[in-house]
C-alpha cells in the first residue's frame, strides 16, 4: 500500500518535472528565434588580408625611433 503511494507521488512528480521541462525549452526555442540574424539577408562584409605584418614587427619601428 505504501509503495503504491510512492508510485503515485513519483508519477506526479515526474509529470510536473515533465512541464517545466517542456515550458523551460520552448522559452528557448522562442528566444533563439527571435535573434535578428537569423533573418538578416544582407551579403556580409569584406574580410580583407591585412597588407602589413602584425606583432613584433610594429614593435621594432616604435624601439628604433628612441
Amino acid at each position: 500500500m505504501i509503495s503504491d503511494d510512492w508510485t503515485y507521488v513519483a508519477m506526479v512528480l515526474d509529470r510536473l518535472f515533465l512541464i517545466i521541462f517542456s515550458i523551460l525549452n520552448l522559452g528557448a526555442v522562442i528566444v533563439v528565434l527571435q535573434s535578428p540574424s537569423l533573418y538578416d539577408t544582407r551579403l556580409p562584409l569584406n574580410i580583407t588580408i591585412p597588407t602589413k605584418p602584425l606583432g613584433q614587427a610594429n614593435l621594432h619601428t616604435i624601439h628604433e625611433r628612441y
